[in-house]
């Protein structure tokens, strides 16, 4: 099994996966994202959705 970490990518304007077996560094930088939770779950489910449909 593998377990992934999901963030918003400000530079690429995009959700990025990460293995977290993989990740060498981590950066706590103390800011939350300016939406709702709820907001950025469903903007991460429809984009992986429509990824996967392509």
């Amino acid at each position: 099994r593998t377990r992934y970490l999901v963030g918003w990518c400000e530079m690429k304007e995009d959700y990025r996966h990460f293995k977290t077996e993989r990740v060498q560094e981590l950066r706590v930088l103390g800011k939350k994202y300016p939406g709702r939770r709820a907001t950025l779950l469903k903007g991460w489910e429809e984009a992986t959705t429509k990824r996967m449909r392509s």
